[in-house]
């Protein structure tokens, strides 16, 4: 997994297709080393003719650069062709030298548009029929039409070694590639159905975190209209006056930057930006989260007890602030009953920030709490109020969670089992900062 890690291109960190194709490149780049490798002390050993005899070596080496290949180029294009080509003209070299057309390895690069079409694609795969019907023709009609390959330079003893590469080789390989492709099936169904969630997850953000700032936004629209309606403008406290207005900019501006986070996300999802994490404050996208819910904190006469320090934390500001914190601290308010208070605290260890949010309400049913996360599974209730939900939070917090490298667990004790000790506990890990790690250590 470490060699994994390391020669996975960053563009592709979200994409399983790709990240299955890698370990299928990595997994046929050392089968078929290992069999031409295999070929070329063979050819050294039982082959008569001075130009394989050293030459396999050389097919053999070149074909180990597939996999340096791809990690400075990030294509699994050009990797394959820096696989097949070697080990083509290998097979068809040692072919020539041993038999011409009627020896039976001339088949091994049959397999070639096969391993091109499991890692590439439909056109790669016709160029490499093209190029094997082409290559198989011409030693054909040399061979016998011509008589160019009618010397058979393969020494006897060397037959029981050819024969078994060829065939317990094409057998392996053959059914590798066989379980390779039904792999691929599921794993491109579970593509197609991740990408479709994660869509759906883009309008869920939109439909779930803009309906809070442009509530406030409506509220204080109403508020205005009213006072120029009765002309009471003159009469109010001109402070009151310019603190709804400078509210309903503020609460624009986070409508504004929901949407950013909205097209950063997509462009994570998708594979056209490289996710970048950058220090962040903690405290900072946790005050601002409840200066946002702030209306709804005073409407349920709740109380927040915070206890945090200035941490510096990997990530992304509008999505740990929008997406993650304001989520999970909303789903607190919602259940929580009046009066009651929630908890916001941190713990660090090493190189890590866990993010506690503990609040005294009615709790998670245990029915509930095993698929909270779920984006296909809605487990939306009403709040201790009435308010209404959409059940997409949850999901959408998870989800972002892991966009930057974090993690999410939840423990709870439902009101009706734990009459006198009942809430949810959120636990969110973030990774610390480099900086701040430098300083803690100093």
């Amino acid at each position: 997994m470490c060699f994994f890690n390391w020669i996975l291109h960053p563009s592709k960190r979200y994409d399983k297709l790709h990240q299955y194709k890698v370990h299928v490149l990595i997994a046929t780049t050392f089968f078929t080393g290992v069999l031409m490798w295999g070929y070329a002390v063979t050819a050294y050993k039982y082959i008569d003719h001075e130009s394989i005899k050293y030459a396999g070596f050389i097919y053999s080496t070149v074909h180990l650069y597939t996999l340096l290949c791809y990690k400075f180029t990030g294509s699994l294009e050009k990797s394959i062709y820096t696989m097949l080509i070697p080990g083509g003209l290998f097979q068809l070299h040692f072919s020539i030298l041993s038999g011409g057309f009627l020896n039976p390895i001339l088949m091994w690069i049959a397999i070639l548009p096969v391993i091109a079409g499991v890692l590439t694609g439909k056109k790669h795969t016709l160029i490499w029929i093209a190029i094997v019907i082409t290559a198989v023709s011409t030693v054909c009609i040399l061979d016998l039409v011509y008589g160019h390959f009618h010397i058979d330079y393969l020494k006897k003893s060397g037959l029981v070694a050819t024969q078994g590469l060829t065939v317990f080789g094409m057998i392996i390989l053959h059914s590798g590639l066989t379980v390779i492709l039904l792999k691929l099936r599921d794993v491109s169904e579970e593509q197609l159905r991740d990408k479709a969630i994660s869509k759906q997850n883009l309008l869920r953000i939109l439909a779930h975190d803009v309906s809070t700032p442009l509530t406030l936004i409506q509220n204080n629209s109403l508020f205005l209209e009213k006072l120029l309606r009765n002309n009471e403008v003159d009469d109010i406290d001109k402070k009151k006056l310019e603190n709804k207005i400078l509210s309903t900019n503020k609460y624009s501006q986070k409508i504004c930057n929901v949407i950013k986070a909205v097209r950063e996300m997509e462009a994570f999802e998708s594979g056209k930006k490289v996710i970048q994490l950058r220090e962040i404050s903690l405290k900072e996208c946790i005050d601002d989260s409840i200066e946002m819910l702030g209306p709804f904190i005073t409407k349920k006469r709740i109380t927040i007890h915070s206890i945090l320090k200035d941490i510096k934390i990997l990530g992304i500001k509008s999505i740990v602030e929008h997406q993650i914190l304001s989520n999970i601290l909303s789903n607190a308010i919602k259940f929580s009953h009046e009066g009651s208070v929630i908890q916001i605290y941190t713990k660090i260890s090493e190189d890590e920030v866990e993010v506690f949010i503990k609040d005294q309400g009615v709790g998670i049913p245990k029915a509930n709490l095993n698929r909270l996360f779920d984006p296909l599974i809605m487990t939306t209730r009403q709040g201790t109020s009435g308010e209404d939900g959409t059940g997409f939070g949850m999901p959408i917090a998870k989800r972002c969670i892991e966009l930057v490298d974090g993690q999410i667990s939840v423990e709870s004790k439902s009101e009706r089992s734990f009459p006198g000790n009942h809430g949810t506990c959120f636990k969110i890990t973030f990774q610390l900062a480099k900086e701040y790690l430098a300083d803690k250590v100093s």
